[in-house]
Order: structure tokens, then C-alpha cells, then sequence
């Protein structure tokens, strides 16, 4: 399995901000970033920052996601 791959179970998951940062070959330390910037689409998980694979592969297709899809999704 490259360095890049994710498990099977996890690519029908939340991703964590390092399957994110592998997935667009940026480092751990952009993700956050631009989570705290409202760039990047995350939930919340307890206190846990996670992605959702669909969205993190809209936002690398450039699709313009929708204002509420940028905040925590706490509960979704």
C-alpha cells in the first residue's frame, strides 16, 4: 500500500487531517490552517477536527461548497 492509500474502512469514513494532508500532498499543518481559515470543510467530532472524503474531494476539484458546509457539521 503506498504512503497515500487509506485503508478500505476508511475511505467509507471521516477522514483525520493527516488522511487529508496525504490526500492532497499538502502537510498536516496547511489543513489545519485552513480549517482555521473557513477554507477547508470539517466537522467536529467531540473535540476532534474530521473531513468528509466527498467534500474534501469537492474542495480539490475547486467546487464552491456551500456557506454552512465550511463550519463544524456537529452532529451530522
Amino acid at each position: 500500500m503506498s504512503a497515500t492509500a487509506l485503508p478500505p474502512l476508511a475511505a467509507e469514513c471521516l477522514w483525520t487531517a493527516k488522511d487529508v494532508a496525504a490526500f492532497l500532498r499538502v502537510s498536516v499543518s496547511w489543513v489545519y490552517l485552513h480549517v482555521q481559515q473557513g477554507d477547508l470543510p470539517y466537522r467536529r467530532v467531540g473535540g476532534l477536527v474530521r473531513f468528509a472524503p466527498e467534500d474534501v474531494r469537492a474542495y480539490a476539484g475547486g467546487e464552491s461548497l456551500p456557506l454552512g458546509a465550511r463550519r463544524s457539521r456537529e452532529g451530522s
